[in-house]
């Protein structure tokens, strides 16, 4: 079941951008039409980690579809969109200074997949490990699924070992 969602406050003017294209979109062949929605979908996307890096959360959340989920290997289930902010929030409060170095990104359809360099310091706990004081770096590939400008559904691969070994190299 596809739900239209219109909301101006979406992504601000990437929002208004999108949809003042909507007009603009009549005069384009196919193809250009297809294009012009991977650069909106790239741009939503691309919007979503620069609100994350600011934690502007009401405006990560109007981004969100209602029925967003998020997949990660380390869950037997995945996560409702509440319990991936809690997740999220959970990772900013563990590293302060958390970075999303996005090195590429790529849109095919209605996904667009993000690979990024992840670093900060570990400042505070994260799942039962206490600060270390630790500086972190791994990698991790996200894949994002766009439904009528939103995020609907999500995808994560990511070194979770190598991030453990990193903040408790004892274990």
């Amino acid at each position: 079941m596809k739900r239209r969602i219109f909301n101006l406050s979406l992504v601000g003017m990437a929002a208004a951008a999108t949809m003042s294209t909507g007009t603009a979109l009549a005069g384009l062949n196919t193809q250009e039409k297809e294009m012009t929605n991977l650069e909106d979908n790239k741009a939503l996307v691309g919007r979503y980690f620069e609100l994350l890096a600011e934690r502007d959360w009401d405006s990560i959340e109007a981004m969100f579809h209602d029925d967003y989920v998020f997949h990660m290997p380390a869950q037997p289930a995945p996560l409702p969109k509440d319990h991936y902010f809690d997740a999220v929030k959970m990772f900013q409060a563990a590293f302060p200074d958390i970075h999303h170095g996005v090195t590429e990104t790529i849109a095919e359809r209605d996904k667009v997949m993000v690979q990024m360099r992840i670093t900060g310091t570990h400042q505070g706990d994260l799942m039962g490990v206490p600060a270390s004081g630790a500086s972190i770096d791994y990698g991790t590939i996200f894949v994002l699924q766009i439904a009528d400008g939103q995020i609907i559904e999500g995808w994560a691969e990511a070194d979770l070992m190598g991030l453990m070994q990193q903040i408790n190299p004892s274990q």
